[in-house]
């Protein structure tokens, strides 16, 4: 059993764009990038995800990283399918000098437009990511690139 389970995963990588809107006044825009793993669970596709962000601001000293695990849910047998996801980043804000680091909780909603062509799906994925620490709030739209490979 815990071999069909090995084997029945998809595996694959997104890269994107983000632009900040909502609660980040000084960050023009970021990338984004993640690796992933998912398997069909009864209903819909559960992921489990490892990503990387960077963001950049107005002024040119100041950046964002996270670093973050995030567990979702998708529809990947659907042309448009629906994602749902959230997790926790490690957050790292620097200007100059001068280090801010602490833990968020992420959510994501999005879309897929999923292309399928024998074992490999490509889609675009366009989505929002709020990130907070319970306090403070602050989100990004955002799209994506993905490419995953049915092992």
């Amino acid at each position: 059993m815990f071999l069909y389970f090995l084997i029945s995963l998809a595996v694959g990588i997104e890269g994107g764009y983000n632009e900040p809107a909502l609660g980040f006044k000084n960050i023009d825009s970021g990338t984004t990038f993640m690796l992933f793993m998912n398997r069909y669970w009864r209903i819909a596709d559960v992921t489990l995800s490892i990503g990387t962000g960077f963001n950049t601001g107005d002024n040119p000293s100041y950046s964002m990283n996270s670093y973050g695990l995030r567990l979702g849910l998708s529809k990947n047998n659907w042309l448009f399918s629906p994602v749902l996801a959230c997790g926790a980043d490690y957050l790292r804000r620097t200007l100059h000098d001068a280090k801010e680091v602490g833990y968020a909780f992420i959510y994501v909603i999005g879309l897929n437009i999923n292309f399928r062509y024998e074992r490999v799906r490509l889609y675009p994925q366009f989505y929002y990511e709020g990130l907070t620490d319970f306090k403070e709030h602050g989100g990004f739209i955002g799209t994506k690139l993905g490419i995953g490979y049915e092992i």
